[in-house]
């Protein structure tokens, strides 16, 4: 079995790796560039490819005529996606004899949407996972060949648990290519729920809104940390980003109040506080003391 793979980012490394082991032939791997990942440059797909000497080309519009009829020339039995932060048209989907599949960090239907595992953290989630499913015209909607489930840590980042996913994906692909390049696997389909799927999340979203409660901005501050953008607040004309935090459900300040109470920095919440651990302000990354001395310098001033 023949297969062409849209792959980026460490997902898509994964696959590429999982599909030569399982017995699959991969003619082409297709890569986005790094102005079409969110983070820049991600070598992790270049790398593999060059390590199993798969031939390897980026692009960022794969409906383009060329691409098509690259694809159409290889014959592929099998397309398979995975981290690759575009979509496939119509054209391309009907390209291989057997189908299309992608690999998708959530257990769909839950966390449709191009930020699932950032979503699934924001959402207080205890458990999330990967899904390999096939590829339709309408996004996340195809039917599910497999799935593998992760737990989700207190202390998990969107990072961390990205590398939980990345190994999970791994395992669940050596359970099931096997049987996909036999033929020999069956499809459910997806019981879809009413409403859309989850937006893209954007720097934006990142804006602390010290109303809600401690629990749900540790979460936030969790889903955008590095390598992501950071949660942020402005404490008067300073921008301060949260890179870590723990929740304080036993303390009660009023919403985005700096205090220093019983030698730590707080900041109040909706229901209980933020403990900062470590923040940014003006390019100074604080922790420890430092942060203590900022929160005793800002005491009763209030982030918005």
């Amino acid at each position: 079995m023949n297969a062409v793979v849209f792959a980026s980012t460490t997902a898509g490394a994964v696959a590429v790796a999982g599909l030569v082991e399982s017995g699959f032939e991969v003619k082409l791997v297709i890569t986005a560039s790094a102005r079409g990942l969110p983070h820049g440059t991600d070598p992790a797909v270049e790398e593999v490819c060059a390590r199993l000497g798969v031939a390897c080309r980026a692009t960022d519009d794969p409906g383009q005529f060329g691409w098509i009829e690259r694809i159409r020339r290889l014959e592929p039995g099998m397309i398979f996606a995975a981290g690759y932060p575009f979509g496939l048209k119509a054209q391309v989907l009907a390209l291989p004899r057997h189908g299309c599949f992608r690999i998708h960090y959530s257990l769909l239907p839950a966390f449709r949407g191009p930020d699932p595992v950032r979503t699934a953290i924001l959402s207080g989630e205890s458990t999330t996972g990967v899904t390999l499913h096939e590829m339709e015209t309408t996004p996340y909607a195809g039917a599910v060949v497999d799935a593998e489930t992760v737990d989700i840590a207190e202390e998990d980042t969107a990072a961390t648990l990205e590398r939980k996913l990345d190994r999970a994906s791994s395992v669940m692909l050596a359970r099931t290519l096997p049987s996909m390049r036999q033929l020999s696997f069956t499809k459910r389909p997806q019981r879809l729920p009413a409403g859309p799927t989850h937006p893209a999340l954007t720097p934006e979203d990142g804006r602390i809104d010290w109303s809600r409660s401690a629990r749900e901005i540790h979460n936030l501050v969790r889903a955008f940390t590095r390598p992501y953008t950071g949660a942020f607040s402005l404490l008067g004309e300073d921008m301060v980003f949260f890179w870590k935090t723990l929740p304080a459900l036993d303390a009660a300040v009023p919403p985005g109040r700096c205090v220093t109470m019983r030698g730590e920095a707080l900041v109040g919440a909706g229901v209980g506080c933020i403990r900062p651990v470590e923040i940014e302000v003006n390019g100074r990354v604080l922790s420890g003391e430092h942060l203590r001395a900022f929160f005793r310098e800002h005491e009763g001033a209030s982030f918005s």
